[in-house]
């Protein structure tokens, strides 16, 4: 289940949306743009293995639509941030269930769930301002850059990885 919703979550759910609006983007033969949301754990393998391969997948996917689209109307992203002071742990239906025990793991590992959610919600509220985090964005827009990283400070990180 863990695994699946996190694939349906944030890889079917680009894939998804892609299907729906790109052809309607192309035959508009006006100027549009896709955005595709990664994370930085999409570029570098972090300890959550679904979380990290779905956003691998996001990164993968976009880079294969903006070949796709080359040299179309439509332009392609991925934006790949770290932490965002966002309310998104509240909104998140899994860590929801894992607080409330929805699904049914045994009290010693949610136990062992609490320090590592704890840090999630500490992290988000360090994390960047959204609104700095959307200049960003916009300014990639206008400059057609790719690879939009929201915290260039992880890339000594991605640099390290085992990538080539």
């Amino acid at each position: 289940m863990y695994l699946s919703q996190s694939y349906r979550d944030n890889l079917y759910g680009v894939i998804y949306g892609t299907n729906v609006f790109l052809n309607r983007m192309l035959e508009s033969k006006e100027e549009c743009y896709i955005i595709n949301t990664s994370s930085i754990a999409g570029l570098i393998a972090v300890e959550s293995g679904p979380y990290t391969t779905s956003k691998f997948g996001v990164v993968a996917f976009s880079e294969f639509l903006a070949q796709d689209c080359f040299n179309t109307n439509v332009g392609i992203s991925v934006i790949c941030p770290g932490f965002v002071d966002t309310n998104i742990q509240n909104t998140i239906k899994n860590l929801s269930q894992l607080q409330t025990g929805v699904f049914q793991h045994p009290p010693e590992i949610l136990e062992l769930a609490k320090p590592l959610i704890e840090n999630v919600e500490k992290q988000l509220k360090l994390g960047m301002d959204p609104d700095i985090m959307a200049e960003k964005v916009i300014k990639a827009i206008e400059n057609d850059i790719f690879f939009i990283i929201t915290h260039p400070e992880y890339m000594s990180l991605f640099k390290g990885s085992f990538r080539p």
